[in-house]
């Protein structure tokens, strides 16, 4: 699917608030053909720019969901959020998997997909943002969140840069699951339908030795 936006947007690199920002004129929208509708959609591959191990196996794309998941295989427009126990076969990053809307009220322009790589080659980062994302069924944004995978190390960061709370249905992930699913038979679950992803926490998970699973994970505020 063709790339829009002619001006330069911004994308905040995870971490904290006063860290780098990087720009970039990569948007996804549905008015592009990159969804294919603002509700429960999901894009073609996106070229990662690099190669990423996760759960012990290689891979170069991935796939943005409405519904906050990246994907690495086996993608869905499932909206009702369950446990990660029963995604085995859809192995991805889950920042905030939830019923969510590209923007309200057929304006999608209030919200922002985003992605960028930036790096030199071996410690190159890619950074993908659900920014301004809203609730469904509710006029109520939800916040900005991003995803970041890192070459190398193959360390994968989640960071809620923005999250407004305003959402009664959906705040701060209250109907939500976060995690990830590594391979068709490890995963890490950090919440499930709890109001845990609050403004400012940084997920991090480190894989074990060759992007392999165990992962480990650190939280941070």
């Amino acid at each position: 699917a063709a790339l829009v936006g002619t001006a330069a947007l911004v994308l905040p690199e995870t971490g904290r608030a006063d860290e780098a920002d990087y720009v970039t004129t990569n948007l996804f929208t549905v008015a592009g053909g990159n969804f294919s509708n603002p509700d429960d959609a999901y894009t073609a591959d996106i070229n990662i720019g690099f190669t990423f191990i996760m759960g012990g196996t290689t891979y170069t794309k991935v796939k943005m969901s409405s519904n906050g998941i990246l994907f690495f295989t086996g993608p869905t427009a499932q909206y009702s959020n369950t446990r990660l126990s029963s995604m085995l076969g859809s192995v991805g990053v889950y920042p905030l998997w939830d019923d969510l809307y590209i923007g309200t009220g057929g304006n999608e322009t209030l919200s922002r997909a985003l992605y960028y790589a930036e790096g030199t080659p071996g410690s190159r980062v890619f950074i993908i943002q659900w920014g301004n994302w809203y609730s469904y069924a509710e006029p109520y944004e939800v916040g900005t969140w991003n995803v970041v995978l890192y070459e190398g190390s193959n360390k994968i960061d989640i960071y809620y840069r923005n999250m407004l709370g305003t959402s009664v249905m959906r705040g701060y992930g209250a109907s939500a699951t976060i995690g990830i699913v590594a391979n068709s038979s490890y995963y890490s679950e950090y919440s499930y339908n709890s109001p845990g992803a609050t403004q400012g926490l940084l997920l991090t998970y480190n894989p074990s030795a060759g992007g392999n699973s165990p992962y480990t994970l650190a939280t941070n505020m």
